[in-house]
């Protein structure tokens, strides 16, 4: 019997309303009810309202509901046309008081992908004004769940007329069971806590000419904007998340995988703890699907079913490193692996990669660029039917993400004890990399092009992912110097100037475009995101004054200018104007990049690599109270001084209990600067040896101290 402990069931025995009783566990009295329908009387409604569309059979003593099948656009097979999202209504003159009519509960059975839905009700006084609040519930759930609605969470006065209930917001396929609904009272609902990321005392203090702390500040005050952490779960995440757009500017209140991930390698710096519960949330969501595919945002309608669609996969695969790398919770580090894993094989399945050619298909946001989606005609005799579809081309931007994720499941694997899968991913990477070199280099245009793999053929649109083979050293060092040419070339990708443009100023799909958000704006305006990917690689092949150069005029660019993009004339921001990605990637440029600084709690190894531009060569710049991730508080105070060309000096100072560990200072290879002094002393120091991880790259390693004054000198001048 389901309703055998029912709390409503019992309380149906009395015949009063403000009747009270104790909870199932027996521990409180918890609330009246006022109004209650049980549905109890075959084919009875009760006076509810429910569309045809959804079924509404009361058999059994339950409402059942059916979502209908949506169907395909035409235009696009892989969507679905938005289905209408149908509500059930109760009958009018519900008549009890706002002062009473706190909650509506409800115990439903939900054998549907839908995480969320709403009630909506209106007044006997004011009966053309609905008031509106969320509602969550657990998907495909085998048992029966007691959802509670907040009818107290939004002012309203007057007497209840009329409730009305969409039961999810994806309205694709399922099956949901009401019992009873019931209006109540009930106890207000607990404050929600918002993690914290932009307290004075948690944001590093900066010095760096041209840049203001105002500036730096404003950066984690735009993401602290954007945290949604009230009415959870939101679309199925449990747990506080960043949104696109602060204060849910452009795209509300939702979560968007790409945009999530893209913020922790900043906010690993404030609020490691915070970046770690985004993780776990999509731990969670990953597992309502059964291939492994994680969804790019909440709304998703292929929620809980196989998939041929995600996001550009490198934003959850460094994320999900970062915070496996500073946890110290072993258990979560193998939950992450395995989440990655996943992820990753589904990306290898004949669903996303080819099998004759060795390549990875992407669609939509899988890839950036796409400017064949607005005109295919130009690209195949078949129009239309062309490259629109899952399945038909491999991007460059995309398959060196599965590299990437190859190399990140790898090097996991290694650190968990698994060689087996190590060996695997390794091969795996090596296979897409052989690839990539393969089909999608055009010896002739001497760049890298995305592969209809459909036709056999390069897609001839010059993009700026043709430098994201920089990453890992893809491209053969034969071929390095040949795109640096076609990067550093102020009429191909504005360098110099606003870098870099999306795609080629040179390409017929150039355009600036402004305004509001549009696909077009993939097509020649600047980003951070495709800005930092660039950066990464040329760090990664040792080209490590250009990385400076194209890092500084990142930062320099965006400063104070957290647009969703930004036109490349000008560097006027469009789009969302405080978008959360942009000032997260800012963060990441001066922290990462500028001052070179990243943590492994796993390795207990703090790394220092300043990327100093040309500009900054004769100056001074410092961050201090840094907070160390997976620390206790730790703090460090870094400062680079360059004020004399001859020499330069770095001051490490670390607050806090020291923890065991080494230190790896970094210089370019090429550097004419030796160590020439270590805390005052001029002999016994250690020597600078090339790094084991690092392209062209020279590496001082020392143990952790609490101050460390470094100075480097020209190799042949004076020890002073």
């Amino acid at each position: 019997m389901k309703r055998k402990f029912s709390l409503l069931f019992i309380l149906l025995l009395f015949s009063c309303v403000d009747v009270y009783c104790s909870s199932r566990t027996g521990d409180t009295l918890v609330f009246p009810i006022y109004k209650i329908w049980h549905f109890h009387q075959n084919d009875s409604s009760e006076g509810w309202h429910f569309p045809e569309e959804l079924g509404g059979v009361v058999h059994g003593g339950a409402v059942w509901l059916s979502f209908p099948r949506p169907r395909m656009m035409q235009e696009n097979r892989l969507s679905l046309k938005n289905p209408e999202l149908y509500s059930i209504a109760s009958p009018g003159s519900i008549g009890v008081p706002s002062a009473k009519a706190q909650k509506l509960r409800m115990r439903i059975l939900n054998l549907s992908p839908e995480t969320n839905g709403e009630l909506s009700w209106n007044t006997r006084e004011r009966p053309d004004v609905f008031f509106t609040v969320p509602f969550s519930v657990e998907p495909y759930s085998a048992n029966w769940q007691e959802v509670e609605c907040h009818l107290d969470q939004v002012h309203w006065e007057g007497h209840l007329n009329q409730i009305k209930i969409k039961p999810g917001l994806l309205g694709m396929r399922g099956d949901i069971y009401i019992d009873w609904i019931a209006i109540t009272g009930g106890h207000p609902r607990p404050s929600s806590v918002k993690p914290v990321v932009n307290a004075p005392e948690l944001v590093p203090i900066i010095e760096i000419p041209g840049i203001t702390q105002a500036d730096f500040q404003m950066a984690f005050d735009v993401l602290n904007d954007a945290i949604i952490y009230e009415n959870l779960p939101v679309n199925g995440f449990k747990y506080p998340v960043v949104s696109p757009g602060a204060s849910g500017e452009g795209y509300g209140s939702n979560w968007w995988l790409l945009d999530a991930m893209l913020t922790i390698p900043a906010l690993k710096w404030v609020n490691p703890a915070f970046c770690e519960n985004m993780v776990r949330g999509v731990l969670d969501v990953q597992s309502q699907n059964p291939d492994g595919h994680i969804d790019h945002y909440g709304s998703t309608r292929y929620r809980g079913a196989p998939s041929d669609v995600s996001v550009l996969p490198r934003c959850y695969f460094e994320a999900g490193n970062h915070v496996a790398m500073a946890t110290t919770d072993s258990g979560f580090q193998e939950e992450i692996y395995h989440s990655l894993k996943s992820y990753l094989d589904w990306w290898l399945t004949p669903v996303k990669r080819n099998e004759k050619f060795g390549l990875v298909t992407g669609y939509h946001e899988e890839t950036f660029s796409w400017p064949y989606w607005r005109d295919r005609e130009s690209f195949s005799e078949k129009g239309k039917e062309q490259i629109n579809f899952p399945g038909e081309v491999a991007q460059v931007d995309l398959n060196v993400s599965v590299v990437m994720g190859c190399e990140i499941v790898a090097d996991w694997a290694l650190k968990l004890g698994r060689q087996d899968e190590a060996e695997k991913y390794k091969t795996l990477s090596h296979d897409i990399q052989k690839a990539i070199n393969q089909y999608m280099w055009n010896e002739e245009k001497e760049a890298y092009y995305s592969f209809d793999v459909k036709g056999g053929k390069q897609v001839q649109s010059l993009i700026s992912y043709t430098f994201d083979v920089f990453r890992y050293g893809i491209v053969p060092p034969s071929r390095i110097e040949k795109l640096v040419e076609k990067l550093t070339n102020p009429e191909l990708f504005n360098w110099g100037n606003i870098p870099l443009t999306t795609i080629a100023k040179t390409d017929p799909f150039y355009v600036e475009w402004t305004g509001d958000y549009a696909q077009q704006a993939w097509d020649g305006d600047v980003w951070s995101m495709r800005n930092m990917v660039v950066i990464d690689g040329l760090k990664d092949i040792g080209k490590n004054k250009l990385a400076a150069e194209l890092n500084w005029k990142t930062i320099q660019i965006f400063n104070a200018n957290y647009a969703e993009f930004l036109e490349p004339e000008k560097g006027e921001g469009f789009g969302v104007k405080r978008y959360c990605w942009t000032a997260a990637q800012y963060i990441q440029a001066i922290v990462q990049n500028l001052f070179g600084i990243e943590y492994s709690r796993y390795e207990k190894r703090l790394f220092i690599f300043p990327h100093i531009p040309e500009e900054l060569q004769e100056q001074v710049i410092s961050i201090r109270r840094l907070r160390i991730p997976g620390s206790n508080d730790l703090r460090l105070n870094l400062t680079v001084d360059c004020t004399l060309s001859e020499k330069m000096d770095i001051k490490i100072e670390i607050d806090g209990d020291l923890p065991d560990g080494r230190i790896s200072v970094m210089l370019p290879e090429n550097t004419t600067k030796t160590l020439k002094r270590m805390n005052g002393k001029t002999t016994g120091l250690p020597a600078l040896k090339g790094a084991e991880n690092k392209k062209n790259c020279k590496e001082l390693d020392i143990p952790v101290q609490k101050e460390i004054v470094l100075t480097f000198g020209e190799k042949n001048g004076d020890n002073e």
